[in-house]
């Protein structure tokens, strides 16, 4: 395995330098930010470690992306994927454990339900050809588990928190843009995938903040 050979897979990238994706490298700043700030949020609301743990994958996030679109070779794209999928399992078992203790219910139980119905959707969205859509596929499972807790987080009782529905329809909207760059490459060198890592950091810090919002504890209303 050649962990050096060289990778180009976007519109923006027309040599094999360094800095031949300018955007698509400097628009991972984006992810460090949101990172910043979940991390003052999590700090003044004296979050968990899940919630600190979600915080400095979003950080990783953003660096291993920077180091994919400017090393842009096999082992640059292993620190690039890792990270996100780190964030989707995290996610997708926090808030399994935290459904769980809302219903009180064990943990484990939640975790597994949850756990196992993104696993079984990666599986299937992975039998899907890599030339279809620019590859998007991959996060479809993502898009469906995200939107499927954000519907059991609005419903959850005294919650109505629509931050996660916000979060799933931005990273839809993020995921249309991934998929347009290699169509709009004919036409805009630049391509659109950094508008991918613009809105994914968005989607990233509005995750940190629907977990938060999920796992605090409901206030009573007096008289209720």
């Amino acid at each position: 395995m050649d962990w050096l050979k060289p990778l180009d897979e976007y519109c923006e990238r027309v040599g094999p330098t360094f800095w031949a994706e300018p955007l698509n490298a400097v628009s991972n700043f984006a992810f460090l930010f949101a990172a910043l700030l979940a991390f003052q949020m999590c700090r003044r609301q004296s979050a968990g470690r899940g919630a600190f743990w979600l915080t400095g994958l979003v950080a990783a996030v953003g660096i291993g992306s920077f180091l994919y679109h400017t090393f842009a070779n096999l082992w640059s794209m292993f620190a690039d994927i890792i990270p996100i999928y780190l964030f989707q399992i995290s996610l997708v078992v926090l808030y399994g454990a935290a459904f769980a203790d809302h219903h009180g219910k064990p943990k484990s139980i939640g975790i597994s339900v949850v756990l196992l119905f993104f696993v079984a959707l990666t599986v299937g969205f992975s039998k899907v050809p890599r030339e279809i859509a620019n590859g998007s596929f991959a996060y479809a499972s993502a898009l469906i588990t995200i939107t499927v807790l954000a519907i059991g987080q609005y419903y959850a009782s005294g919650r109505r928190s629509i931050t996660l529905l916000l979060a799933s329809a931005l990273f839809a909207a993020a995921i249309v843009f991934r998929t347009m760059d290699g169509v709009v490459c004919q036409h805009f060198q630049l391509g659109t995938h950094f508008l991918w890592h613009g809105i994914n950091a968005a989607v990233l810090f509005l995750a940190v903040c629907a977990y938060l919002q999920m796992t605090r504890p409901v206030r009573e209303v007096p008289g209720a």
